[in-house]
Parts: C-alpha cells; sequence; structure tokens
C-alpha cells in the first residue's frame, strides 16, 4: 500500500484507530498507533504527496513508520481482517462483506464472515508481549460475544459491530439492521450525546 490508510476506495464507511499503550513491564518498547481510514486514497494525505495540508498525521508519519506495500480487499471488512490477522480473508473467516456472503459460501469455514478462531490477532499478541491494547470505530468482524473485540486482544473498546452507521444517531446507512449496534467492552451500548 502506498497510504497509511486502505488505497483506493472501499465500500462501507470505516474509522479504525487500534492505540496501543504500553504496559510498565515493556517500558523500553515504541508506543504504538494504528489508524486505519476508509475511502481514502493513496496520496489524500500529505505524508503521501497530497497537497492537503495535514500536520498530525505528517507528524505520526516522520516520527513513526509507514505502510508502504500493504494489499488490501476490495471491501472494508476482509481489509480490516487481513490488517489485524496478517492472514489473507479466504482463510480468516472474512472473505467479503458478511452481509454479502450467500448461505452456500457460508457452508465452508472460512466463509461465515466471522473472524475464525484459526487466526491470532495482532492485538493478542502485543498483549502477550507487555502491551495495553485499546481499539475504536467499526470492527464488522462477528457481532455475538465471543466474536467481539474485548475478547480477540483489545482490553478496551468503543466499537460499532456492523457496516457503516452514522457517527449521530443510532441508525446504520442500509436498512439491514434496525439499529447501529455499538459496544464498549463487550456490553452493548449508545452513542454519547455531543
Amino acid at each position: 500500500m502506498n497510504s497509511a490508510a486502505a488505497p483506493g476506495r472501499v465500500a462501507a464507511t470505516l474509522a479504525l484507530l487500534a492505540g496501543l499503550q504500553l504496559a510498565p513491564v515493556a517500558a523500553a518498547a515504541p508506543n504504538i498507533v494504528l489508524v486505519l481510514a476508509d475511502d481514502l486514497g493513496f496520496s489524500d494525505i500529505a505524508p503521501y504527496g497530497s497537497e492537503i495540508h495535514t500536520p498530525t498525521l505528517s507528524a505520526l508519519a516522520r516520527e513513526g513508520i509507514r505502510f508502504s506495500n500493504y494489499h488490501t480487499a476490495a471491501s472494508c471488512a476482509p481489509t480490516r481482517g487481513m490488517l489485524l490477522t496478517g492472514v489473507d480473508s479466504h482463510r480468516n473467516g472474512v472473505p467479503n462483506i458478511p452481509e454479502t456472503i450467500s448461505p452456500q459460501q457460508q457452508a465452508h469455514a472460512n466463509y461465515r464472515g466471522t473472524l475464525g478462531h484459526n487466526v491470532v490477532t495482532v492485538a493478542s499478541l502485543l498483549q502477550d508481549a507487555g502491551y495495553h491494547t485499546y481499539m475504536t470505530g467499526k470492527w464488522h468482524l462477528g457481532q455475538t460475544p465471543e466474536l467481539l473485540p474485548f475478547r480477540r486482544g483489545f482490553e478496551r473498546t468503543v466499537t460499532m459491530a456492523d457496516s457503516g452507521a452514522d457517527n449521530w444517531e443510532q441508525k446504520p446507512y442500509i436498512p439491514i439492521y434496525a439499529r447501529a449496534n455499538w459496544y464498549a467492552d463487550g456490553e452493548r451500548t449508545t452513542l454519547p450525546a455531543d
């Protein structure tokens, strides 16, 4: 990838920020902040050649590591699954946006539309290495309690479990769900008042 975000355009709105903060036992290890943004072109921010001034992202890029050859899927959920596990979407359980996987495809173990238990997330690995792991934003890799991010290596979370939703009201963008399913540390929640 030529960007800190997914290149090209992806299907659903995504704002995923996984902030990983050091535990006291790992004081010499670096802090890690991963920013994944949907619908961002490869040169839409200054660190990758844009004329748009993005000083905070520029500082993060200058002082940290930028992905320069990361390859994504054509849609958001498979890309997120690959980024979090390092495993191809057709092997990690999320080969496409979960709502578009046919019943015939879901009969196959790696096509259920949820992040499989056969893969380990980078959050789990970092937690094992002494990091505190946090996530906020869109998850869309499984909605049942055992599949939410607080069970996949993130110790604190505020996430939306489904496809895109409004950031001001508890409603989804697409009429598949009656409401947007937000969770805080694995418990159903609602968006805070402005």
